[in-house]
């Protein structure tokens, strides 16, 4: 299942429709679609089902960048990675598929944190990735 605003599912449609096209190279039988399942924002703000969305997201954003961290041997970070790990920042910004308040929030404080060691930052890094780890398994 993927959550898409219609920015995002136009990327989605391309890449089925490329996807079916080579599966019927592969043989005439196979096919790719796709299912969409529209939810309105109201609907998803009025339930547990936001919050998990949310929190979802905040995960994958968070996860992206203690992947992105973990290997990094130097104590402080450099500006070649700083600048790396803005611009997967912005890239990650997409998956706030629901505009919210708080995943804006956190971006821009991981973005504020890359002045922290980079001992310091995998800590705030892997006490935040438990911490919505635990919401979502709650």
């Amino acid at each position: 299942m993927l959550l898409a605003d219609d920015r995002l599912m136009k990327k989605v449609e391309k890449v089925v429709e490329e996807a079916n096209e080579e599966l019927k190279k592969v043989d005439s039988q196979l096919s790719a679609r796709l299912i969409k399942v529209p939810v309105g924002r109201e609907a998803l703000q009025e339930g547990e089902l936001y919050e998990k969305i949310r929190y979802v997201i905040m995960y994958h954003i968070v996860k992206a960048i203690h992947d992105r961290i973990k290997g990094i041997k130097s104590g402080v970070l450099k500006k070649r990675s700083k600048e790396s790990i803005k611009q997967l920042l912005n890239r990650l910004k997409e998956l706030n598929i629901l505009r919210d308040k708080e995943i804006d929030v956190l971006i821009e404080s991981i973005e504020f944190k890359l002045n922290m060691t980079v001992k310091q930052l995998r800590e705030e890094i892997i006490e935040q990735l438990e911490y919505i780890e635990k919401i979502l398994s709650s």
